[in-house]
């Protein structure tokens, strides 16, 4: 460990380097005393660093400074000396002293060289000053020496250091070096600050895997820091038999496997590598195999040879019955319409599930892109045997999110319960608004589901709106009940049939009847708003400027009345008052 010369800290102090323990630090970006240690102090020393901690933790940093101070002169024979100097050197810098911190850091080190706690963050914090003074080359000078000191470079400060120092070098075309101090952290800090032990094993990832393509070190790597996950896990036997880190090793091949057009041969180099590394293992492995084929492809540039393989590797694993296996093949050779009629030949849907026939249709139909075989292989689902339960969460999303309309009709007619089908088609046309089959299926409902006719009526009162058939839908509002919010929709349909003078007579309903701001908020302030915004679009300036002024008057503390005030200054009024009393 290097020793430096001292900066002139009182002799007494010298004698006092007394060990204060090291454990865990307790928090992630300071460092603090041990409650044991600071247990041991006297009282009036106690009370006194207290006092400094107290002003340290309210950042108030210049009374910190004093008391840290005033610490160390009153019990230069403290044991906690080497954290109230610490403290003192935080404090200055913190204040943005860095050239005084970093002397005062200095001290810490000449006199307390060995208490690693105080000492390690000391060095770490002298960088971070050189690196904050644009003094990039001293920064990482410091950083250095950190990450080369058996026990500087285990303090969790460390880590970040240590990760900049390498992101230093990488930039610098010292890569090797670079990874070399990445892998330290990764190792050290894998348990106790595993934000920078993650941040630096995905530096080394890349490196290994696509800049110098290293499988034997790759793993080796992945032992050392117990997986590449965010959290360590027990290790197997023998790694290179283990799926977890292959499947690991996999993802990031094709993570990093991105190649412009200028790279054609290291793209071909590269893959051909993990292919190679990936042979002789895992014959039954489909999702191992199947990369290890596609990794082929793309070196090879041969789609029949690649095809060649799929379909070996079939024939080689398939057991009778595993019909997912074959809307997998289905779905990978999606571009080729004889495979895909080869391998729908070896279906029988008699012997398959319904959930495998809904994944067959959704290939067919989004990958395959053949809609009318994705329409005949959904009506062989056994739709009427299945529960409702099944029906609503199974098959009717994919449909929905298709906007398939005949087989939605067709499955929502197929429920046992034939108004919790009618909802379900309800909600279809609902969202994709088709206003005719809509408006009739809630008339019907409204009718037949008293305890859905309030939902029924607010989807019709909906798509009549969107159709511009505002009295229907004035009408539909007002009877599904759901005030205030369809005082709203009121109050739009009017402004959209071009009355504005009932569309601001329901707002101020709205006002006069749900205005208890502890019950219902800003609503009534909202309506205030919106009111001013009806006149504004009218082209009514005065009523829109006295409209805003309201809602200032009669709801200062809302959010509107913020807005209001910031509208009016745009507008240039002057003496606008009030509606600062709500901060966004």
């Amino acid at each position: 460990m290097k020793r430096t010369r001292p900066l002139g800290l009182c002799g007494a102090a010298v004698a006092l380097a007394v060990a204060l323990g090291g454990g865990p630090a307790i928090a992630r970006y300071k460092v603090t005393m041990p409650n044991e240690a600071f247990k041991e102090l006297e009282r009036f020393e106690a009370h006194s660093l207290q006092q400094a901690d107290d002003a340290f933790q309210k950042k108030d940093y210049k009374q910190a400074l004093a008391n840290y101070e005033a610490f160390l002169q009153e019990f230069p024979r403290s044991r906690a000396v080497p954290y109230a100097v610490l403290r003192k050197a935080r404090c200055l810098h913190l204040l943005e002293e860095r050239f005084a911190a970093i002397d005062v850091y200095q001290q810490v080190l000449d006199f307390f060289p060995n208490h690693v706690r105080y000492a390690a963050p000391a060095k770490y914090y002298i960088g971070r000053c050189h690196w904050q003074n644009g003094d990039v080359k001293d920064a990482i000078g410091v950083w250095a020496e950190l990450a080369d000191d058996k026990q500087y470079s285990k303090h969790h400060l460390a880590a970040k250091a240590i990760n900049r120092l390498a992101e230093h070098l990488a930039k610098n075309d010292e890569r090797e070096r670079a990874v070399e101090y990445w892998k330290q952290v990764a190792v050290d800090f894998r348990k106790s600050n595993w934000r920078q032990a993650w941040s630096a094993i995905q530096n080394v990832l890349p490196y290994h895997v696509r800049r110098d393509p290293d499988e034997p070190a790759l793993r080796s790597f992945y032992e050392d820091v117990q997986g590449f996950g965010r959290r360590p896990k027990e290790m197997p036997d023998n790694v290179k038999k283990s799926r977890a880190y292959w499947s690991a090793v996999r993802g990031y091949v094709k993570k990093y496997g991105d190649f412009n057009k200028l790279q054609k041969e290291k793209r071909n180099e590269y893959y051909r590598y993990w292919a190679e590394q990936m042979e002789g293992r895992f014959s039954g492995w489909d999702a191992y195999q199947i990369d290890r084929i596609n990794f082929i492809r793309i070196y090879e540039q041969d789609t029949q040879a690649w095809i060649e393989r799929l379909d070996e590797q079939f024939a080689e694993h398939q057991d009778s019955g595993d019909y997912e296996r074959v809307v997998r093949w289905i779905d990978m050779l999606a571009a080729h319409d004889d495979k895909v009629q080869e391998y729908y030949a070896k279906l029988n849907f008699g012997e398959m599930s319904p959930k495998t026939i809904r994944n067959l249709f959704v290939v067919l139909w989004d990958d395959v892109g053949d809609e009318q075989l994705a329409r005949r292989t959904f009506r062989k689902i056994p739709a009427i045997k299945l529960s409702d339960d099944k029906k609503a969460n199974m098959l009717y999303p994919p449909l929905k999110g298709r906007k398939i309309e005949d087989l939605t009709e067709e499955l929502c007619k197929r429920f046992n319960d034939k108004t919790r089908g009618r909802k379900l088609l309800l909600e279809f046309y609902h969202y994709y608004e088709m206003v005719k089959q809509g408006v009739a299926l809630a008339d019907k409902l409204i009718d037949s589901a008293p305890d859905y006719a309030e939902k029924a009526l607010w989807i019709k009162g909906d798509l009549l709106q969107l159709a511009g058939k505002f009295d229907p839908a004035i009408e539909a509002f007002r009877q599904s009940n759901r005030a205030p919010k369809s005082l709203f929709r009121i109050a739009q349909c009017h402004v959209g049939a071009g009355r504005l003078a009932p569309a601001v007579q329901t707002l101020q309903e709205i006002q006069n009847f749900f205005g208890n701001r502890e019950k219902y908020g800003d609503t009534a302030a909202r309506a205030a708003l919106i009111t001013a915004h009806y006149f504004q679009d009218a082209g009514r300036m005065d009523q829109y400027k006295a409209a805003l002024r309201r809602v200032l008057k009669k709801y200062p503390e809302s959010r509107q009345s913020s807005r209001a005030h910031r509208e009016l200054e745009k507008l240039g009024v002057d003496n606008i008052g009030g509606g600062e009393k709500h901060e966004d």
